[in-house]
């Protein structure tokens, strides 16, 4: 991303009168008294440390962010401030267009977020895959039924039943040389959460957000 910064309140509307962003991320002792007009511009998440009650709410406000940043809780803020199919994210600019592809993998997302699942099916679009989805673990077990499928990514935390229920599910219906190869896909990581999905029958493992270099490794290893 193209970034710039600005020291004062002061700096940021001197600078918005001659440049136009997609996100201002502000710290809140800096943030001061905004102009009314405020909401005509980007939307403005305050960053603060925990604890912090001093915070002015400003028009066009979207949510606070706790110091320290973390880039995993700094890409969820943009997940919920921009529409997925309008992300200013390069990355998603990255690998083979559908056009390009020879892949012939027939992917199944599990996943109930609709924002996570907007952002995994650009991804796997702009790598040259296509997916269709699911939203639970049940309907993961239905769609087996009626279709086959090369892969499943498989969100572990769904309604209903979750991941590694279904993987478990799964390997208990078909026989290992049959059943498609599943992958978990994982926020809050936690120690021995990899070894659980493992456990449960899954092939391989993932953390969000999604790495587009990883994701594009961990296909191309199952094609």
């Amino acid at each position: 991303m193209e970034i710039c910064s600005v020291p004062d309140c002061e700096s940021l509307v001197d600078r918005l009168k001659d440049d136009t962003f997609h996100l201002i991320l502000a710290d809140v002792k800096r943030l001061g008294t905004l102009p009314r007009n405020w909401k005509d511009h980007a939307p403005l998440v305050p960053v603060a440390f925990p604890g912090q009650v001093e915070m002015i709410l400003q028009p066009n406000q979207t949510g606070t962010l706790s110091k320290p940043l973390k880039p995993r809780i700094l890409f969820q803020a943009f997940m919920e401030v921009f529409n997925p199919e309008q992300l200013p994210v390069k990355i998603l600019k990255q690998g083979p267009s559908n056009e390009e592809s020879n892949s012939k993998l027939k992917i199944l997302l599990a996943e109930d977020n609709p924002v996570n699942c907007k952002v995994a099916l650009r991804i796997l679009n702009k790598l040259g895959y296509r997916a269709d989805v699911v939203n639970n673990g049940y309907e993961v077990l239905n769609t087996l039924k009626k279709e086959t499928y090369h892969i499943i990514l498989l969100d572990v935390q769904m309604p209903e039943m979750d991941g590694t229920e279904t993987a478990r599910r799964i390997c208990d219906l078909y026989p290992k040389e049959s059943r498609p190869i599943m992958i978990a896909m994982t926020a809050n990581a936690l120690q021995g959460d990899r070894e659980l999905c493992l456990e449960a029958g899954m092939d391989d493992y993932l953390t969000k957000p999604i790495n587009i270099k990883l994701l594009r490794s961990t296909l191309e290893k199952f094609s």
